[in-house]
């Protein structure tokens, strides 16, 4: 008898079925993302050139931005004319629609469900009502797809082929949205104050802050590769890097922490450093934190590293603590790792090798 195809969850459906799909940041460091996921919607800046609902193309939107722009080059009106003319007309309802969180490396995918419409008063002014319906770790895409996603521009058409795979991941199955990996918070968070943040300016893109910011995703993206045992090492020799002798304890079950540092390598001299290294998607919730702060002794100061991040409640876990602790997410890891690679052994830069990157001086 033959097997039976499986049908597709709707919303999946619907996504596949999208003719294009759309990259919407969420402004720098992504401070609107709780606006998009709340308020269901992608949006842009430039709330100052007004509603643009009486304007369709090119040349006619130029024509409300240039006066407010007066000052600015033809290249930045160009810049802010084209990034409105893809919110305002370009993008159609039942595209799909894309945004991405930085700090738990995770793509909220929808369809756009509504016409442009314009809300005064804010920096994110121009938008277009979205249903979230899926989430997609940036760790589940190859390495063309992870590239073809990673310009800076606040709005851009996704290429096929990356969309392609986006696709396959989807149908392979996609978190819903609204379920974070670790199932305890909701994926949006808080919106926050947007005022006076110059929400647009990014669009004007200046090519050294671009190769920053995608160098030091790529970076995640190889860190993010190392295994579990490979990770434990690496955040062995970024202790190292910073000064302290540190040792992965003996691997096997429940040895109750991964890594020991100290100044003296023996634990004799303080600061005693007890670290917890968790290498998966999933954030890390309070019951982890507390169980782990609670195994901590006197004199010892707690280390937890977790590459999928942590949810709100155990960062209060973290904050409230009588023991000294820091949580580093796999952003924080990233950054520590170039502060210090310099003084890193040759053997411990191997896990992770970076090549230094001289640019001109007065290009950006």
């Amino acid at each position: 008898m033959p097997l039976q195809a499986v049908p597709l969850p709707a919303h999946v459906t619907d996504l596949v079925a999208a003719p294009r799909a759309w990259m919407v940041r969420a402004g720098r460091q992504g401070v609107a993302l709780g606006l998009f996921l709340d308020r269901n919607r992608v949006a842009v800046g430039w709330g100052s050139v007004g509603d643009l609902s009486a304007v369709a193309s090119r040349d006619s939107i130029r024509a409300v931005v240039a006066p407010r722009y007066a000052n600015a080059s033809a290249g930045k009106i160009g810049a802010v004319t084209g990034c409105l003319l893809k919110i305002r007309s370009t993008i159609a309802v039942e595209d799909a629609v894309m945004t991405y969180d930085s700090s738990s490396r995770t793509y909220s995918v929808g369809l756009v469900q509504q016409p442009y419409a314009y809300e005064p008063n804010t920096e994110f002014g121009h938008w277009r009502g979205v249903t979230w319906v899926a989430e997609l770790a940036r760790d589940d895409l190859g390495a063309a797809a992870k590239h073809r996603l990673g310009s800076l521009l606040t709005v851009f058409e996704i290429e096929a082929a990356a969309w392609e795979e986006i696709k396959e991941q989807l149908i392979v199955g996609a978190r819903p949205a609204g379920v974070t990996s670790s199932g305890t918070d909701p994926v949006s968070a808080q919106v926050p104050e947007l005022a006076g943040l110059g929400a647009g300016e990014e669009e004007a893109i200046d090519p050294v802050a671009e190769a920053l910011e995608l160098a030091h995703e790529y970076r995640k993206d190889a860190i993010s590769a190392l295994g579990p045992n490979e990770m434990e090492d690496f955040v062995a020799c970024v202790l190292r890097g910073m000064g302290y002798r540190a040792r992965v304890t003996p691997r096997g079950p429940d040895r109750g922490r991964d890594i020991e540092a100290s100044p003296d390598g023996l634990g004799l001299e303080e600061p005693r450093i007890r670290v917890e290294v968790k290498h998966r998607q999933a954030k890390m919730g309070a019951q982890e934190v507390r169980a782990f702060l609670g195994a901590l002794r006197p004199g010892d100061k707690g280390l937890y590293v977790s590459t999928g991040g942590f949810s709100r409640e155990a960062m209060y876990e973290a904050e409230r603590s009588q023991v000294p602790a820091s949580l580093v997410d796999l952003d924080r890891l990233a950054e520590l790792y170039v502060e210090f690679y310099e003084v890193l052994k040759p053997e411990d830069r191997e896990l992770v090798p970076l090549r230094r990157v001289y640019w001109p001086e007065g290009r950006g």
